[in-house]
């Protein structure tokens, strides 16, 4: 506990100086790999090819472009908590204070070779550890060859909703969206997508999709979203004691952020 103490102050440090270095040297690539487990002998192959022709660089690109958010907005990152899960490793959770809008991160801090390590970064939008993702990722991947047909439907779809989406077409973005296949719905980024074109069509297609959303999905962010669209102030307020009491964020912080008006993005 007194190492991660003075690693998280030293982090601290390094993320209001800009220290890309520091941050680049404290994320240990061997530990991460650990984290992505259960995958078969074929999807382990995969994941190894991947991680060294380009995960690895990506995940590091990922830490560097918090502090490049930070840097070129303005902006600020707080120190909302840090958790001792074990005698091994805590969770770090930050709020980054961007223009008009904030976000959460929470970085996973691990011992290793008797020096605290960052293992493993947790997007609360998400709601998924990124290891998580990767695992995800890769099993898809793995069973949805590049042969297969939900694999060509769903980036046939994703594509057309993008087209559609830049030529303003909502109505078109959100058929094609609907029209991925479910088994490549993984993410919660197509579901927030589903919600924002909802909103912006008409209220039977928003309260229908608003509604299997809170049958199906328990996600914080998918709740505070649904709140924000329908004005509802007492929806907003049981949003907030959900979103302080999953993040671990004060009440009072919380609502601090709401008066400067800043939306979580």
């Amino acid at each position: 506990m007194s190492k991660i103490r003075d690693f998280v102050k030293v982090l601290n440090t390094a993320l209001k100086e800009y220290n890309y270095d520091f941050i680049r040297d404290s994320w240990d690539h061997g530990l991460f790999r650990k984290r992505v487990t259960n995958l078969n002998s074929t999807e382990r192959g995969v994941f190894d090819y991947i991680y060294e022709s380009e995960l690895a660089k990506d995940i590091e690109n990922a830490n560097i472009e918090l502090i490049n958010q930070i840097r070129h907005s303005f902006g600020k990152m707080t120190q909302v908590k840090t958790n001792f899960v074990d005698g091994n490793h805590a969770e770090l959770t930050y709020l980054m204070e961007l223009d008009s809008r904030f976000y959460f991160i929470k970085y996973r801090i691990d011992i290793w070779d008797k020096k605290p390590k960052l293992s493993d970064i947790y997007f609360f939008k998400e709601d998924k550890w990124m290891s998580d993702g990767v695992k995800d990722m890769i099993r898809l991947n793995s069973r949805y060859t590049a042969m297969s047909k939900n694999r060509h439907d769903a980036n046939r779809s994703y594509y057309n909703y993008q087209k559609a989406l830049s030529n303003g077409d909502t109505i078109t973005a959100f058929q094609e969206l609907n029209n991925i296949p479910e088994s490549h719905q993984i993410t919660n980024d197509i579901r927030i997508a589903r919600i924002n074109l909802a909103a912006h069509l008409n209220d039977s297609i928003f309260n229908e999709v608003i509604n299997r959303e809170l049958r199906t999905n328990q996600n914080v962010y998918i709740d505070y979203l649904i709140g924000l669209y329908l004005n509802d102030s007492l929806r907003n307020m049981e949003s907030s004691v959900k979103v302080a009491r999953k993040i671990g964020i004060s009440r009072k912080l919380l609502d601090s952020l709401h008066r400067k008006g800043l939306y979580w993005n």
